[in-house]
């Protein structure tokens, strides 16, 4: 899984199954807080224990986990930063017409289909991400400049 470069074109037949459950021992969840905590708030330089946050009490935490029993740190988690940001400035009644959006690495198709429909203009990524293909194609064809800062992919434990 560390080759992303290399990384296969899914198919139905090449797809893992996978399945979501919630944390069912103290060692679990402690995996699970270390994982959002690395992912969410380690970049942003906070620090550890922030990602028990005032959502906490409301979030429904589940893990992802293959036919054999494996966690995956897969992105079905929780809701991208990206989507949280587009969501708080519709709350707070924040304009994104034009906006730059900086962010870890290059959005998923879910997220680029947000920043096109939000009227974002820009986007700054970090780092690759191994299945931005789509999200490339869509911001090129509307218009959306796409600024990637270092030219590798983002890898993390079993992706």
């Amino acid at each position: 899984m560390s080759q992303l470069a290399a990384w296969p074109r899914v198919t139905r037949e090449s797809t893992a199954m996978y399945h979501l459950r919630v944390p069912q021992t103290e060692e679990e969840l402690d995996a699970y807080y270390h994982f959002r905590w690395e992912m969410l708030r380690k970049p942003l330089h906070q620090p550890k224990g922030s990602e028990r946050d005032a959502w906490d009490a409301m979030a429904h935490h589940q893990m992802v986990v293959d036919e054999e029993g494996t966690v995956r740190k897969h992105c079905v988690r929780t809701i991208h930063a990206e989507q949280n940001a587009i969501c708080q400035a519709a709350r707070y009644g924040i304009s994104l017409e034009g906006a730059t959006l900086y962010c870890k690495m290059e959005p998923c198709r879910v997220c680029a289909m947000m920043i096109i429909s939000s009227g974002i203009k820009k986007v700054v990524a970090l780092k690759k991400y191994h299945a931005a293909e789509e999200t490339r194609n869509m911001f090129k064809e509307v218009g959306i400049s796409l600024v990637v800062v270092e030219d590798k992919f983002e890898e993390y434990q079993n992706q």
